[in-house]
């Protein structure tokens, strides 16, 4: 019986990980109208296997960028903020 149980989770381990590599695959940008210059930042992003959260690349989409630098910096600017509002505790 634990065996059978061992069995169940190494498979679902296994399907689990094919099912996250196959949506690592698709862009969820895609259907989202972006101009160039975040396009290009966000294409960086996904080369170095950083995630942006769908709120910030929502948040900038009508943002006119006049080069790639500027997307960067204010993706950054955006991440940090992100990263304290949901690291904040509970309480505090």
């Amino acid at each position: 019986m634990f065996q059978r149980i061992r069995s169940n989770r190494r498979s679902q381990r296994k399907f689990n990980e094919q099912r996250q590599k196959g949506l690592d695959e698709i862009s969820i940008y895609e259907d989202i109208t972006l101009t160039e210059n975040l396009r290009i930042a966000l294409d960086h992003y996904k080369a170095q296997g950083i995630r942006i959260p769908l709120d910030i690349v929502l948040e900038l989409q009508y943002t006119d960028f006049e080069n790639m630098y500027d997307a960067v910096v204010t993706i950054e600017n955006r991440r940090h903020n992100w990263k304290l509002e949901n690291s904040k505790k509970v309480g505090m």
